[in-house]
């Protein structure tokens, strides 16, 4: 079966963070998607070389011409939380330490992220030196999980079709 992917306004940019590697996608106006992976910036979602990843960023943007692009936040890896729960109130002391949301799944269960608020931090630093035009953060499971309501492995080509067409619901 093949999805109908409404046509963009402007191009779209999805970030995604991964245990050691920064993937940084485009998605253009003509459904062309352009992609720059940079590693040994980050490690388990933290940063480690602010300088190296704004200039990895900046220059990508800059030479896609998409500065004032959207742009998704995209978190993946063992630095989140994660879990599908019976009851979400009953792990929020856990999360103390956390900027968590959750997404109600069924009347019965409720997945729950968090990633912890130091790393958010972070990239909101990035975002704001860059002044980068942030509409989304989220968890590559989140974007899985909205559109089957199951775990499955995703990749970065998916991620970003899923987001594109999230984010066209939510204009």
């Amino acid at each position: 079966m093949k999805l109908f992917i409404p046509p963009l306004s402007q191009s779209f940019v999805g970030i995604i963070v991964d245990t050691t590697t920064l993937c940084i996608s485009l998605l253009d106006q003509d459904i062309h998607i352009h992609e720059y992976q940079h590693n040994n910036s980050v490690i388990n979602l933290a940063i480690f070389n602010t300088s190296a990843l704004k200039h990895s960023i900046k220059d990508f943007l800059s030479s896609h011409n998409a500065l004032n692009s959207s742009i998704a936040l995209i978190f993946n890896g063992p630095g989140l939380y994660e879990k599908i729960v019976p009851d979400y109130s009953i792990f929020t002391s856990e999360l103390v330490h956390y900027a968590w949301d959750t997404f109600q799944l069924s009347n019965s269960l409720w997945y729950i992220a968090g990633i912890h608020k130091s790393i958010l931090f972070q990239y909101q630093l990035v975002a704001r030196e860059l002044s980068l035009n942030i509409q989304l953060i989220t968890t590559a499971q989140y974007i899985s999980l909205m559109k089957s309501h199951e775990f499955t492995t995703i990749d970065h080509y998916e991620v970003m079709e899923n987001l594109r067409i999230m984010m066209g619901e939510l204009q």
